[in-house]
């Protein structure tokens, strides 16, 4: 202990003469060592541990599809079958197939948005969670005639309610139905599911049927074997669905399915960034023992021996990994309390990732591997030789010895090697993320906000009342300084495919032919839809104001639509017909009534990034009104 307390402050002296190098080691070290432990606890934070679930891996989520890509919902009575019959499933719950959806909600005077989903009352039951705070939901609160209360997530509970243990109890007030909700529990910490969720409400009360199934594996039964049973199940209760397949993904995987692969990219980039680190360092200990050679070959021929030189060397490269694991420590923390802020909302499970912070032993695990890669070898390396040589021989004079020259090149080598591997990952990234940026959406994104206004609907009292208030409010939004386009919009930009897809027929089909149609996304909009998003007309026009439930009904299709039922040939003129869509207006449902195509706009990306879907357009006073508006300002966002 003596000699390694000398070693040290020959170190602190050394480091003392050369400032400059002891900065640059510990600077390369402390952000090398911060970049890999934030990204190896977001690692294990989100993929590694396990979420707070009995058996993640036996309960699976499943759902039908007619097309693949599409997600539909099944009726409430299949889960109730699987309860029932089910030979490869040991219980089921649903949940509202349209995962997470952003909910306006009065929090006494101010309002909040939370994110919330609908699920049944066994839910929390089926998945085994045990809640941080008060209760979960349970069987007997999605009955008819329960009261309405919620669950929070625990990071809504932290980030919206500041963490206040009195919350069981609180109560917040959904105006749009005029219903008041009572807080009854807070989720144990990260139990992100459906990813982004901010509460969970009952099913049933709230009158939604279209759901997806979650369910427990019985043991020894497979994934697959569930799939098909429960396919098997929602065809024969829904003998008119033509369901083409259906999809089932364990929990773990629903849940961090979708940031697993850039999570794995990220870690190996930074572990690689680490490694270049760390023979960046190596050379600089290996240049600085040449330029001491002089000075460690005296120090054995005064009678220090090769095990105390190299005892030296590593106390010394230990005291600059320490340094560099401090730095590394402070980085890390400051680098997680960023992600988390910045993606909170695209990173599951981020409660649990600001829970766990930057941890000691991961930094104290990356400094020891650090020392081990650029300390070890310079040591040795600069131990080696006798004095005689030493002497004799320098990197000034030209002649320095072969060992060392052969040592030097091989890390200046690796160095290069791994440092082009970086540089071709990154150059990948970056043209990938460049096409992102310049992927043609068939819109404008710049200055365009989406709006979502909550109404009291219960209060209102009529579909005349809601749609006379619409009308007044319309003009003083268009009114604001810098608004130059509004138009309603039935759901938000990239919502996913799962939500307003029909089937429509198109006239002269056979009904063979119409079965066999595609499901495509229906948007809603007013007589600035277009111009607010800037979509081209191609041909024909958009909707105008006499476009009332009581005038001629009217659609506009995508080019894609057009091309796939009508190619060669105007779209102007056609008729189509959708089925399920209510007019607000009190028009009753147009089930079956034909519409006519008016006007033919170019293919968008509104629902998702990766393809430009066939779409349907219809005007929102013969379709629906969500709460939805879609706002064009010269300058950016209106105050």
């Amino acid at each position: 202990m003596d000699r390694l307390a000398q070693d040290l402050r020959i170190a602190l002296r050394g480091f003392r003469r050369s400032p400059t190098f002891a900065a640059t080691a510990v600077l390369i070290l402390g952000l090398a060592i911060g970049m890999t432990v934030a990204m190896t606890t977001v690692f294990n934070a989100v993929l590694v541990q396990r979420l707070p679930v009995r058996e993640q891996e036996r309960v699976v989520e499943l759902w039908p599809f007619r097309d693949p890509g599409s997600e539909l919902g099944v009726d409430l009575t299949v889960a109730d079958a699987i309860n029932r019959q089910s030979n490869t499933m040991r219980g089921a719950a649903s949940i509202a197939h349209y995962g997470a959806f952003a909910w306006p909600l009065m929090d006494g005077d101010r309002s909040v948005i939370m994110a919330q989903t609908l699920v049944t009352g066994n839910f929390f039951e089926l998945l085994g969670a045990k809640p941080a705070l008060g209760r979960l939901l349970r069987a007997d609160d999605d009955v008819a005639g329960a009261g309405h209360v919620m669950v929070i997530s625990y990071d809504a509970w932290q980030h919206t309610f500041g963490g206040d243990r009195a919350i069981v109890g609180h109560r917040l007030t959904y105006a749009d139905a005029g219903w008041t909700y009572t807080v009854v529990g807070v989720a144990p910490p990260g139990l992100d599911y459906p990813n982004g969720v901010a509460c969970w409400t009952a099913l049933t009360p709230s009158g939604y049927k279209q759901v997806h199934v979650v369910a427990r594996l019985e043991a020894g039964a497979t994934p697959a074997a569930a799939r098909s049973e429960f396919l098997s199940l929602a065809a024969r209760l829904s003998p008119g669905s033509e369901y083409a397949g259906a999809e089932v993904r364990t929990l773990p995987q629903q849940v961090v399915s979708n940031v697993r692969p850039l999570l794995v990219a990220l870690v190996a980039a930074v572990a690689l960034l680490l490694l270049i680190a760390c023979v960046n360092v190596g050379n600089l200990l290996l240049l600085r023992a040449a330029e001491r050679s002089r000075e460690l070959a005296v120090r054995r021929a005064l009678g220090a021996s090769y095990g105390d030189l190299v005892r030296q060397l590593l106390v010394e490269s230990s005291a600059l990994a320490l340094a560099g694991g401090v730095l590394g420590l402070v980085c890390a923390q400051a680098l997680l309390r960023a992600l988390v802020v910045l993606a909170r909302t695209e990173l599951p499970r981020a409660d649990v990732i600001s829970l766990a912070g930057a941890p000691v032993a991961g930094t104290l695990a990356v400094t020891v591997v650090s020392v081990i890669i650029f300390g070890v070898a310079p040591a040795l390396v600069g131990a080696r030789g006798n004095s005689l040589s030493s002497l004799r021989f320098s990197a000034r004079s030209g002649n320095e010895t072969r060992t060392r020259s052969r040592v030097k090149r091989l890390m200046v080598a690796s160095q290069v090697a791994l440092t082009f591997m970086l540089l071709v990952g990154t150059a990948l990234l970056a043209r990938t993320l460049e096409k992102l940026e310049r992927q043609n959406l068939g819109y404008s994104t710049d200055h365009l906000s989406i709006l979502q206004l909550s109404l009291p609907y219960s209060k209102l009292g009529s579909t005349s009342k809601l749609l006379a208030l619409l009308d007044e409010l319309a003009p003083r939004v268009r009114a604001i300084p810098g608004v130059t386009a509004l138009t309603p919009v039935v759901v938000p930009p990239f919502m996913g495919q799962s939500v307003w897809r029909w089937t429509f027929e198109a006239e002269g089909q056979s009904e063979r032919e119409a079965a066999g149609n595609p499901m495509v996304p229906v948007e809603m909009g007013g007589p600035e839809y277009f111009k607010t998003f800037a979509i081209p007309m191609l041909s024909g026009r958009g909707f105008l104001e006499t476009d009332r439930a009581d005038a001629p009904l009217v659609v506009v299709v995508s080019q894609a639509v057009a091309y796939r039922f009508w190619p060669g040939e105007s779209a102007i003129g056609k008729r189509i017909r959708v089925p399920g869509i209510t007019s607000p207006s009190g028009g009753g449902d147009h089930r079956g009534e034909w519409r006519t195509v008016i006007g033919v706009a170019g293919d968008i990306r509104y629902r998702s990034l990766r393809d430009a879907t066939q779409t349907v357009y219809l005007p929102w006073r013969q379709a629906t009104f969500n709460g939805f508006f879609a706002v064009r300002t010269s300058t950016g966002l209106a105050s």
